[in-house]
């Protein structure tokens, strides 16, 4: 058998490793918001693309490009559209089709666009799926942030999409 001061310490012990646990979880909760937030970006930059590849015919119309918009002025959310005038841009509801307006978690908001001023329009043409970037570039970089911080750190990520359709997090 056992005596009560080996089930106490085994107790104890038990405790002191839930509580290690438990604030460490708490630490890393941020982290991970973080990183589900960038893997969200890029499922919806994979659905604007998939959507242009499969030549997506939405109730609105068959649009030319589909894309995803990011507003400079707006760190809080980002639209998919469907650009109806071939303009590789969104130019707002109508003439193009908002398909959807996403708004990004609590406590991380949209901290830079590689477009610097100018608002950043990534569009995928129907039906092969070629990539425009607008302004015109190589590739577009898209840096979220934990609320409250600074970049380069540990607290951002960056979203880059080359014109070959690649998009990756770093």
């Amino acid at each position: 058998g056992f005596t009560l001061i080996e089930l106490l310490i085994v107790i104890a012990v038990i405790g002191v490793i839930s509580t290690m646990l438990v604030v460490n979880w708490r630490k890393n909760e941020k982290q991970y918001q973080l990183q589900r937030t960038a893997q969200e970006i890029v499922q919806n930059i994979r659905k604007a693309q998939d959507m242009a590849l499969n030549s997506y015919k939405h109730e609105e119309g068959l649009p030319t490009n589909y894309g995803i918009y990011f507003d400079k002025d707006d760190e809080n959310s980002y639209i998919i559209f469907g650009d109806i005038n071939s303009t590789y841009t969104y130019q707002g509801d109508p003439p193009d089709i908002e398909v959807d307006d996403i708004s990004i978690e609590t406590g991380i908001e949209i901290y830079s666009l590689s477009s610097g001023n100018q608002n950043l329009h990534i569009t995928f043409s129907l039906p092969d799926g070629f990539t425009n970037i607008v302004p015109s570039a190589d590739s577009a970089t898209i840096v979220i942030k934990k609320t409250g911080k600074t970049c380069p750190s540990k607290d951002c990520k960056n979203i880059i999409i080359r014109k070959t359709g690649q998009v990756t997090i770093n």
